[in-house]
């Protein structure tokens, strides 16, 4: 009797042990949420970062600023300095741009899914053929002006206590001014080939990329 009633006590301290556990686990996992949330309240209100662009001459630095818990806004530039050759292609593609975005983060700012309105505009010279939607402008530059409006989506990675990835795509409505030069043959110099003309398209990327940041 004495055996049954100690193995009645080890089976019911084992039962309860093993359903103890689960809480636990839950309460460790809510201890950890926690500390990440007081991580991200910090006082770390700006982030600095740069594409990964840079690697191929494209420069595309960053600032983010938190105005909200959950809210960010973002200001970029993105330029290049290929007027001749783009990476081996004999086509130029030198731009400038500035960019203005806002984020909503689904969790924390600096921290997840985010997603956004985003408006841009900039200067540029460059053969359309370079983007694969485009063909048929062999021997030809254009330069001009456009405007972007669009939506930018992305995900937030923490790296560590100051650093950061960012994982960034926007795309949207683009209108365009430009004017369009070409050669006859390609010892001759560019001449005219359409004065004052205006495009309009949708574009499913005009930024991205992937950017490191730093929080400060």
């Amino acid at each position: 009797m004495k055996i049954a009633y100690s193995g009645f006590l080890s089976i019911l301290m084992m039962f309860l042990a093993i359903s103890a556990f689960p809480q636990e686990t839950e309460f460790n996992s809510n201890v950890k949420q926690k500390a990440l949330d007081e991580f991200l309240a910090q006082d770390q209100k700006v982030e600095v970062k740069l594409n990964s662009l840079a690697l191929i001459g494209i420069v595309n630095p960053a600032f983010e600023i938190r105005i909200a818990p959950e809210i960010t806004i973002q200001t970029e530039a993105l330029c290049s300095f290929y007027f001749t050759n783009f990476l081996g292609t004999g086509k130029p593609f030198a731009l400038g741009s500035l960019f203005v975005e806002g984020r909503y983060y689904t969790r924390n700012a600096f921290h997840g899914f985010y997603l956004g309105p985003v408006i841009g505009g900039g200067v540029f010279k460059m053969n359309k053929s370079i983007y694969p939607m485009y063909s048929g402008y062999e021997g030809s530059y254009q330069h001009g002006c456009n405007v972007m409006a669009g939506l930018s989506l992305g995900y937030h990675i923490l790296l560590s206590h100051h650093w950061s990835m960012d994982l960034n795509i926007a795309g949207g409505y683009q209108h365009t001014t430009y004017q369009g030069y070409k050669k006859i043959k390609p010892e001759d110099p560019y001449e005219e080939y359409v004065g004052v003309n205006y495009s309009a398209e949708w574009l499913p990327m005009f930024k991205g990329g992937i950017y490191i940041g730093y929080r400060l």
